[in-house]
Order: C-alpha cells, then structure tokens, then sequence
C-alpha cells in the first residue's frame, strides 16, 4: 500500500502521461475506470522503493555461489549483525544467473527523533536505496546543530526547500533516523563547496544495507531490468558489440562479462569524464575486452544516410535540463551534438596500477555524477561497485573519477582521429577497424545496443520529477536518429535491443512501431528470459508484436507495517515491483 504521496509532476507532464495511459486502444481493451485506477498506481509506485535491491555479480572473476556467501559475511560485518537480518541476505535470482537479491524491507515502524534534517528529493531517493546523507543533499537543518547530533531526516518532495534553511514547514516526508557527522556551520557556512558525510543513517524507513567498498571488485549494483537487457542481446565471446550509449558502464561491463571478457565491446558516449568513468569501472571489475571512446553516437557510422535527417532539423534536449537520463543513467548525454572523437580502453587486469576501492555512497557527494541517472533517481541509475550517489535519481553509478587510481594507460591526442590505448591482453578483433575507433564501416557489428537516453520517468524511487514536457517530448526525435545509426551499424543477420528507463509510450511502443514501418529490414525477435509485461496498447502493434516486448511497469506489493514490523517480500516480487523499462530486440535481414 502506498505510503509516500505519488511522485510530483508538473501540471502539464502528468495531463500528457494521464492522456498516454487512458488512450483509445488502451480504454477500448480494459475500460477507462481500469485505465485511470493503473495510471495513478504506477504514480504512486514511482515515489516508492522496488522490493529489492539487485545485485550483479562479476562472473569473469568468481561464481555467484562463491560471491552470495562473500556478500553476505560483508554486510553482516558492516551492520554488526548476526546474519538473522532478511535484508542482509542475498538470494539467488531463479532466472538470471548473474544476479542476486537482497530485501527491501519497509515501511518500518521507525519512531520521529532528534532535531529535522530536510534533504533533497534526489538525496532523499538515495537514503531509500541504503545511502548515507552527504554534505551537498542537505537543505535545511538546525541552527544549533552540532557534529555527533542525532536527528531525524525528511525529504523536501516539492523542491520547495530554501538550501541554508533553519526549519522547513513544507511538504516533506520521513525517512529515518542518523547520527551527524558536520555541524550545521560545516554544511552550510564554510565558504567552499561543502564535501563529506554529514549524516550516517542509524534507522532506516526501509532497511536497506548500504554498498560501501563492498567487494567492489565482485559486485554491481544495477536495477533487475538493466541486467537483463545484456542477457537479452545475449553476447558471444568473440563477437563485435556496440553498446551506443554506454555511460556509465554497468551495461558495457555485463556484456563484456558475458562473452567471458573474448572479443570486442566498442563503448561510445559524447561526455568525456562519463568515458573515463566508464573505463575505471571496466578496470575494477578486470575486463580489458573493452574499447570507450568520446564521441557522437549520431555520426559513429563512416558515411551519411541520406533517410537520415540533418542532426540540425530535429529538437534536442535542453543543455539546460537538470537531467537528461538514459536506460542506464539518468544523465545520459544528448548523442546528437558534434563532437570529436577521442578514446579510452579499459586496462589490462594485470596492469601494474594498483586501484583502491570505490569512494563512500554518496547523499550528493560531489565526487559522484550529480543527476544526473539513471538513470535520474537511480539503482538506482540506475549504475557500479559503490553505493549510488543520494543526489542521482537512477541510483547506481559508476566509480566516480576519483574513487579510483588513474590508469597508465592514456587516450590518444590526435583531434580527429580516435585511438585507443592498447591493453596487456590482445584479442584478435582488437587488431581491426573497430578498435581504432568511430566512424565505422556499415554493417561491422554483430550486436548493438541502444539503451537510449531517454525522460528517465521510470526510475525510483523517485518524489519528485522536474522535467518540463518539452523536455520529455525532445527525446524521441533523439532516439530516431541513434536507431538510423543502429540499423546502419549491424550486420546482416546481426541482434539490435533498443531499451529505456522511462514508461511513456513515445519512447517505447511507438519507437518499435516507426522502427518496423522504417527499416523493412527489421524483425522483432523473442525475448529470453521474458520477465517483465507485454508492450504496451496505444501505438497500433498487434498481440503478436506486443508479446515479443518486455515492459516493465512498476507496482508496489501489498501489506505494511505489523506490530512495527514490514513483511519481507516474496522473491516472485522481485521481477514485478522493479523501475519502470522497456526492452524490444530486433534482428536485421
């Protein structure tokens, strides 16, 4: 049952969502009272945390057997627990062999102590998803409050919240207790840029452990759906694979682990720091089968389409808009401004450069991506090894660029053309075109993943989104153009799984439906496993074609607290009460 409000949108953004799930077809099928009764759950799902949080295991360096039992010695060490805590316990997932699950368990009966903390809703979102509070989240606090304080923390869900305020009698919700670690004079009055953990969560509404250098070497956090969008591209070793947009890395990095770290994965996103990002994470996790570059995904192909429209002709997203998330982070780059090309390839493992573990989670740390997740809100961002950052909504982020040692290997200067730094271990493939970087040669990949940059409103939990609806109607022109790309990049015979974070119909079914009507040369192909929905009514694709879809529409489970005590939720919960995403797989004839 609901326990937050339902996520805030702005007036218009919810009548346009309102208006895509009570649409004709859909009305026609299931009734209009049905239609407006799943529109306003999925808004109350959305400010709520999934049953549970999913972790990815890294395969190419030990057995999830091995790992479950690992993972949870480390939390009950971290907690001071005894390993009785249901959600210090990780399962298996029966499905994906990759991943295990730990409970979310909540709401809780959590008393109301100590002086008020108000974070911001992002901040906020983090603190569900088992993040401590850092200096950067806070918006309001005491005027008295002094390092070693306990206080009682709330989210600002209406970013109403003046930051330096001494009290807020705004719309707020709870969402635990902690212990300070900066007086409010550290937070607020020091002159630069506030940085650190300044609230350690003692009492969480959601028990929830957090995954600070946690193995991070061994473990991703990374939403349930994000996992499997790289089991659906089912990646061979020795294979060519494009990952199109690929920041942060938790997509790239599981596709390079899947084809047991043989072949070539080609990385490409347009903001730098995302790629170096993207490498260290690739180093930590010791896959050197990948290839990150900096550059444009838009015009990665050699030469121009000419059913392409001018990179000019179509709206983009604001460079203004606070976030731009993709299927994997909330702060996924516009692909569709020029920019040139320059590389990074993931170390070897064996190079000599010694990283140490990822920085703390962080509740709007600086050193983390600032929504921005996906993410986005985040698992959270979606995202990484470490504990995603409390100021993105997609909860789970890469390593940040200072969580981990620089590697030696460096990118190549050259303005116009690419290279990549080569690493200890040679593939064969890595002696090719591909590894020297965009433009390349149509039809040279043989899988492509498009996990687009989209509106990124299905992440969660999520209080509030921000988004104008001229930014959230920007993305599909964006997702057209990358999917030109995509069709001309793959090879005959080749798999294309175009994915999102986001529940609107404009970047999911309909985006099939042009793709289908668009390049005759498209299929839609089966789904394995198939766990989430089928597509979505309202985009003109029939039974059959909406079968091979997976959306995933998140619904909260039952029941609450009894006797101060939440139920554990039930492991077939876990495929369901997720974020909100889209997968489609395409084959090229």
């Amino acid at each position: 049952m609901p326990f937050f409000p339902p996520v805030t949108l702005r007036p218009d953004v919810r009548e346009h969502l309102r208006n895509t799930f009570t649409n004709e077809e859909l009305v026609a099928t299931v009734g209009e009272e049905v239609a407006s009764q799943e529109f306003e759950a999925l808004l109350s799902s959305l400010s709520h945390p999934p049953s549970f949080t999913c972790v990815r295991v890294n395969t190419h360096l030990a057995p999830r057997s091995h790992v479950q039992e690992l993972l949870q010695h480390e939390l009950t060490k971290q907690c001071g627990c005894h390993g009785d805590d249901a959600s210090l316990v990780p399962v298996p997932h029966p499905q994906l062999p990759d991943v295990l699950l730990l409970p979310i368990i909540g709401p809780r009966c959590v008393s109301v102590l100590g002086s008020e903390v108000v974070v911001g809703s992002q901040c906020g979102s983090a603190v569900l998803r088992g993040a401590h509070v850092f200096a950067p989240g806070i918006l309001s606090a005491p005027k008295s409050l002094q390092a070693g304080d306990a206080v009682c923390v709330f989210s600002d869900v209406e970013g109403k919240c003046t930051r330096g305020a001494k009290n807020f009698g705004g719309a707020k919700v709870f969402l635990g207790n902690g212990v300070c670690e900066m007086g409010r004079h550290d937070v607020f009055c020091s002159g630069n840029t506030p940085r650190g953990l300044a609230v350690r969560m003692t009492e969480r509404l959601y028990a929830t452990p957090c995954f600070d250098r946690v193995l991070p070497h061994l473990v991703f956090l990374q939403n349930l759906p994000s996992v499997l969008v790289g089991h659906v591209l089912d990646p061979r070793p020795g294979e060519c694979v494009l990952d199109m947009c690929a920041a942060p890395g938790g997509k790239t990095t599981h596709i390079a682990t899947l084809m047991q770290n043989q072949g070539l994965v080609v990385a490409l996103d347009k903001i730098s720091s995302k790629v170096e990002r993207l490498r260290q994470t690739a180093s930590c996790l010791q896959l050197d089968c990948i290839r990150a570059f900096c550059y444009n995904s838009i015009q990665a192909a050699s030469t121009q389409d000419p059913t392409q429209p001018s990179t000019s002709s179509l709206s983009q997203p604001s460079a203004s808009s606070p976030t731009q998330p993709s299927a994997s982070s909330p702060t996924q780059p516009s692909a569709s401004s020029p920019s040139q090309p320059s590389a990074t390839s993931a170390p070897s493992a064996s190079s000599p450069t010694q990283h140490s573990a990822p920085s703390a989670p962080s509740a709007s740390s600086p050193s983390q991506p600032s929504d921005p997740s996906a993410s986005s809100p985040t698992q959270p961002s979606a995202s990484s090894p470490t504990q995603p950052s409390a100021s993105s909504p997609t909860q789970h982020s890469a390593p940040s660029a200072s969580s981990l040692s620089q590697p030696t290997a460096s990118s190549a200067s050259s303005p116009t053309q690419p290279s990549a730094s080569s690493p200890t271990q040679k593939h064969p493939e890595q002696d090719s075109d591909l590894a020297g970087g965009p433009p390349f040669p149509e039809e040279a990949f043989d899988r492509v993943l498009l996990d687009a940059p989209c509106s990124g409103l299905g992440q969660r939990p999520n209080m509030a989104a921000s988004s104008s609806l001229k930014e959230i109607r920007s993305y599909q022109p964006l997702q057209r153009k990358l999917l030109h790309t995509a069709v001309r990049l793959l090879k005959r015979g080749g798999v294309l799984v175009y994915s999102t974070c986001t529940v609107t119909l404009a970047e999911n079914e309909e985006q099939v439906a042009w793709a289908l009507r668009t390049f005759p040369c498209l299929s839609l192909q089966p789904q394995e496993p198939h766990l989430g929905e089928q597509g979505m009514l309202g985009a003109g694709l029939s039974h059959d074609q909406r079968a091979l879809l997976q959306r995933f529409r998140p619904r909260l489970r039952g029941g609450g607290t009894t006797e101060g005590h939440a139920p554990t939720p039930r492991l077939h919960e876990a495929n369901s009460d997720t974020i909100g995403f889209f997968i489609a797989k395409f084959m090229k004839s």
